[in-house]
């Protein structure tokens, strides 16, 4: 049972109480707190399906960058140790491995290009 539902069976069964005046403070408190569940319920209940939306858009970015990031030029492929990087001169890709990053300086094979890595600080 939704909150929207539960909320319009108390409002229901109040409606079915002989022995409240409704005029009484009360029977207004009573009223009053039966509105006040009906409209909570509505707004957790949109505010429900907000989230159910924006989980399927996180997923679809998410989807979208795995993508991104498997094409991407400059990657790191676990199983060799070996980055692919582009030559900012040549614009083609080279295999350099971690030792020869951390030397901080790679020369390219097809043009002599001259490729700095700066470590992380």
């Amino acid at each position: 049972m939704t909150l929207s539902e539960r909320a319009a069976r108390i409002r229901a069964l109040s409606e079915n109480l002989t022995t409240i005046d409704r005029r009484s403070p009360e029977g207004v408190l009573l009223a009053e707190m039966i509105a006040l569940f009906s409209e909570m319920a509505e707004i957790v209940e949109r505010n429900d399906e907000d989230l159910d939306e924006m989980s399927e858009i996180l997923a679809d970015i998410e989807s979208e960058l795995e993508g991104e990031f498997d094409e991407d030029d400059d990657s790191y492929d676990e199983e060799e140790d070996v980055y692919d990087v582009t030559c900012p001169g040549c614009d083609r890709s080279i295999e350099v491995d971690y030792d020869m990053l951390d030397k901080g300086l790679v020369i390219c094979p097809n043009c002599g290009e001259r490729i700095e890595f700066v470590p992380p600080q």
